[in-house]
């Protein structure tokens, strides 16, 4: 560690009476609960902990991995009798509303002026309530739209920007045999997260679909998807697509576009046998949004050890070695401010950190967000697979939504 970085760390230990001639460093172990469990996952949570123990060298940090459907679970078990990990790492689009309320996620307000000022991460990855920080978003994941270069040079295309434009090319590209737009619509979350894009690029979000004037603009969004399937530029059986059964489809070469996330960028860089790129989300009458997802950082609510479970995630998460070690390890876009030249430096990333600084569209704030998303998912998925009409269909998203959404509170 340079000089600079040494000082620093000395000077933020004895602020908060842990270091110094007389005081000895703190010992013992913070817990952290997560639902992790892939070879990327642990190499970035032991960089997390190196980084962490540079400062407190003699504490140690343990990582407990609870199945993703039992996690939330398992901490409001936890919160019910005023116990719980140090530190928690979940996914705060389907659980902050249910596990703040719960008291699970402390309020990491009086340690935020340790990031500086103002706070160096978009609003949209900070997750608040009553004003309060509960839960920051260290790295984020979502989608953009991926492209063939060699088909669309050897077509004299131009990378589409727009919604217009890219029609235009995907009636290029399919008159001369290529497959034109991938996109998955199957079941589930899925199925609201492609569709979401093509939704906010008519200034629609989930809080506004409740409104009776969203209706029609939902069904002419639902109307081009279905014109382009009758054309041929999307797959008819794209309602049988998945993030997952897209990727090796486009990496056969045969496919102009394809929507899909940044989790897709190593695959890309080593097995695309093709020129590639990738552009944000096309706009329509405004920039697409795209919906955000990736895990969120926070202070466990009960935990006896606040300050070391935030020097934990102030070190390892948030610092920006931190961030860059998120990119470096796992691929997957850091979200602090001021990293845009190191960012820069890796081919594919470019156009998702613009997307983030655009801004991400918001998943609703309630209890019932998960029903929400899976619901509307399987709507758009059911209409992919040729059922209803785009009226028909955006009218049951719309009461769907209400539904959903009073049965979490009615909050939005």
């Amino acid at each position: 560690m340079l000089l600079g970085g040494l000082m620093s760390a000395v000077a933020a230990l004895s602020t908060y009476g842990v270091a110094g001639a007389s005081t000895p460093s703190p010992s013992g172990t913070i817990t952290v609960w997560s639902y992790l469990i892939g070879s990327l996952d642990a190499k970035m949570e032991q960089r997390a902990e190196q980084l962490f123990q540079m400062h407190y060298p003699d504490v140690k940090v343990d990582y407990v991995s609870v199945p993703f459907n039992n996690l939330d679970t398992k901490l409001l078990a936890a919160a019910a009798v005023h116990t719980g990990p140090d530190v928690v790492i979940d996914n705060p689009v389907v659980d902050f509303p249910e596990l703040s309320a719960a008291g699970a996620l402390a309020n990491m307000d009086p340690y935020l002026a340790q990031l500086g000022r103002p706070l160096p991460f978009p609003s949209s990855v900070v997750w608040k309530v009553g004003g309060k920080v509960e839960t920051i978003q260290a790295y984020v994941n979502f989608v953009a739209l991926w492209y063939n270069n060699s088909i669309l040079q050897k077509l004299h295309l131009s990378v589409p920007h727009t919604q217009q434009q890219l029609a235009y090319d995907l009636s290029v590209v399919t008159k001369h045999g290529y497959q034109g737009l991938l996109m998955d619509g199957d079941p589930g979350v899925d199925g609201i997260w492609q569709l979401m894009p093509w939704l906010t690029s008519r200034g629609l979000t989930f809080c506004s679909l409740r409104s009776p004037s969203s209706v029609p603009v939902v069904a002419s969004v639902l109307s081009m998807i279905r014109n382009w399937v009758q054309r041929g530029w999307i797959p008819k059986d794209f309602d049988t697509f998945t993030q997952i059964t897209t990727l090796p489809i486009f990496l056969a070469g045969k496919a102009a576009f394809m929507e899909n996330g940044n989790w897709n960028i190593e695959s890309i860089e080593t097995k695309a046998h093709f020129d590639a790129g990738v552009v944000p989300m096309p706009s329509a009458e405004q920039p697409a949004k795209v919906l955000v997802g990736g895990e969120g950082e926070a202070v466990g609510g009960y935990s006896s050890q606040k300050s070391l479970a935030w020097h934990y995630l102030q070190y390892g998460w948030f610092s920006p070695q931190g961030q860059e070690a998120i990119l470096n390890d796992i691929g997957s876009l850091p979200t602090r401010n001021g990293l845009e030249s190191f960012v820069a430096k890796f081919r594919f990333q470019q156009p998702f950190l613009a997307e983030l600084h655009e801004g991400l569209a918001s998943w609703p704030y309630n209890k019932e967000v998960d029903t929400v998303a899976t619901d509307l998912g399987n709507i758009f998925s059911s209409f992919a697979g040729g059922s209803g009409t785009p009226m028909s269909t955006a009218q049951t998203m719309r009461t769907t939504l209400i539904k959903d959404l009073a049965a979490g509170g009615g909050s939005c």
